[in-house]
């Protein structure tokens, strides 16, 4: 099964779960800055921008910035090939920053939908096959007449070099006077991906030898691969269950049923 799928899914279901009105209202300052080619305002270094159609669940419009960014000509973007490219760790936080969004966008006042941009950071492989790490910024340009969001904006910027590590931060950027919130707590980042989306089956295998009692010395000459590797392993699972140790990472893995 392609592991994008069910994320796609989760996609689908975060942006659909609200009914939608015909009439279009347009985000007419945004609009005069596109026509104006001020994206300068938005954009750090190298970046592109592409629209994002919500109904539909799809990506489009993507500009030539993609070749500098990513190595991939425009048309080969799309919201499937965007899923495929984000780092497996930062993948389900990016889901759950999806749903806060809409969870955050649905409690405001319609009036105040078009006043405020989207931020958040996550890595993207490269065609070379190493990983970007951009700063995506989203404004919306389209609601319908009940407020609902129909089209937004999408800026990625490399921020590699400024970025080193950590995972994404969400933050909703107040726009004329409107306050600001950085660094916006996300919880269950990682409920939406099923135990066999969470780890990789090398993961699964290890966590399964932890569960055991072994140690990564045990492990490494059971499985044939080095110490180092196993820690390496061990570490990315700390991060992606989001838990500080080994005995957290094998208590919650029985307890949720993950392996």
């Amino acid at each position: 099964m392609n592991r994008n799928q069910p994320v796609k899914t989760l996609v689908d279901k975060i942006w659909n779960d609200q009914s939608y009105g015909d009439s279009i209202k347009q985000n007419l300052a945004f609009i005069d800055i596109l026509q104006e080619n001020r994206l300068a305002l938005f954009m750090i270094g190298k970046s592109y921008f592409f629209l994002s159609d919500i109904k539909d669940v799809n990506l489009n419009n993507f500009s030539k910035g993609t070749i500098d960014v990513l190595g991939y000509e425009p048309d080969e973007m799309s919201m499937e090939k965007m899923l495929s490219l984000v780092h497996p760790i930062d993948l389900p936080v990016v889901i759950a920053n999806e749903s806060k969004v809409r969870e955050f966008f649905n409690e405001l006042p319609v009036e105040k939908i078009f006043k405020y941009k989207v931020r958040y950071d996550y890595r993207l492989k490269h065609k070379e096959g190493h990983y970007v790490r951009v700063l995506q910024q989203m404004v919306t340009i389209e609601t319908d007449e009940k407020g609902a969001i129909v089209k937004t904006m999408g800026i990625h910027s490399d921020i590699t070099d400024l970025k080193k590590e950590g995972l994404p931060v969400l933050s909703f950027i107040g726009l004329d006077g409107e306050p600001t919130y950085e660094n916006v707590q996300v919880e269950g980042k990682f409920s939406f991906l099923k135990p066999e989306d969470r780890f990789s089956p090398r993961e699964k295998e290890i966590l399964n030898k932890l569960i055991q009692g072994k140690t990564s010395e045990e492990i490494a000459k059971e499985l044939f691969i080095s110490k180092e590797t196993v820690n390496t392993h061990r570490r990315n699972m700390l991060s992606k269950c989001d838990v500080k140790n080994t005995i957290e990472l094998v208590n919650r893995s029985i307890k949720n049923g993950w392996v």
